[in-house]
């Protein structure tokens, strides 16, 4: 049985247990801890993995970097919860790791939330998923970059985005026709307004309690960016029979965004992060399309 380190017992209340919890996946970026109290229980995350592709895209496109930014969690975590109707864990702690913490990785310690992985979404989560989103959206920005600090204007998005592309593409050996047409795509992205959005955005992000969607826990990796990501997104982790259920809850609050000509820019951008593990570019590249 894995051990907490011992530099993690100073920083933690008194506990009776603290159980190791085996990573989903291989590339996960924190090792994960129940810590076990008479009177309630924490979660315990301790960044192991800030080096994966998806947080070098990160790190490259917003400035982001993990280990140093956790101490920043508490405005993050706030600024969420005030703006989505699902429950957010409560930041007890969080640090970051730098020069003065020689061996110590950067942490987050939360409340416990109670309620279940969701296997199968159904159709209410799909409406409430749109909802959480569509609250989200309100949240307009005219910069953006990390959601602590965005300090990039709108024209630096496409410049950004471009360059990034460019510089991981060559890394990840990417056929040209790929990179040639995602390039091609930025010249239409025009980008005036950033909202808050989960890059990583997946099923696995929300607890479900009751069949319903019930809170959200996992905001490591909330930034500023623009809506049609989401979009992009959400073209791999809707199945085709939800799509109506979606757009019928999301167009109550906004209308959907033209996607068509910016798609294989930011289909290309979440490939080089490897959001949802694919290895095929061909099949993601080539993906159906919905919005």
């Amino acid at each position: 049985m894995k051990q907490l380190p011992p530099w993690l017992l100073d920083e933690l209340p008194s506990h009776e247990t603290a159980s190791y919890i085996p990573q989903k996946y291989d590339d996960s970026t924190h090792k994960l801890w129940l810590i076990k109290g008479k009177k309630f229980n924490l979660f315990l995350k301790v960044c192991s993995n800030t080096s994966s592709p998806f947080w070098k895209v990160i790190k490259h496109l917003f400035e982001l970097n993990l280990s140093s930014d956790i101490s920043s969690f508490h405005q993050q975590y706030s600024y969420i919860d005030k703006n989505t109707r699902l429950q957010v864990p409560e930041l007890i702690k969080a640090k970051s790791s730098n020069a003065d913490t020689v061996g110590r990785n950067a942490f987050i310690l939360t409340s416990e939330i109670s309620g279940n992985v969701i296997e199968e979404p159904n159709l209410m989560m799909v409406g409430q998923l749109a909802e959480h989103l569509a609250a989200l959206h309100h949240k307009n920005n005219d910069q953006w970059g990390t959601l602590h600090k965005p300090i990039f204007n709108q024209q630096q998005w496409r410049e950004r985005i471009s360059d990034t592309l460019q510089s991981f593409a060559k890394q990840e050996e990417v056929p040209e026709r790929y990179l040639n047409e995602a390039l091609g795509a930025c010249q239409y992205i025009i980008s005036t307004q950033f909202i808050p959005l989960m890059p990583d955005l997946r099923w696995d992000q929300f607890l479900q309690k009751d069949d319903q969607l019930y809170a959200l826990v996992d905001l490591d990796a909330f930034v500023l960016a623009p809506r049609e990501l989401d979009f992009v997104l959400l073209e791999y982790i809707l199945a085709p029979d939800q799509l109506s259920h979606f757009i019928q809850s999301y167009t109550n609050e906004h209308p959907i965004p033209d996607i068509s000509k910016v798609r294989p820019a930011y289909r290309l951008l979440l490939f080089l992060m490897q959001v949802l593990g694919e290895q095929k570019i061909d099949d993601w590249m080539n993906s159906e399309c919905y919005f």
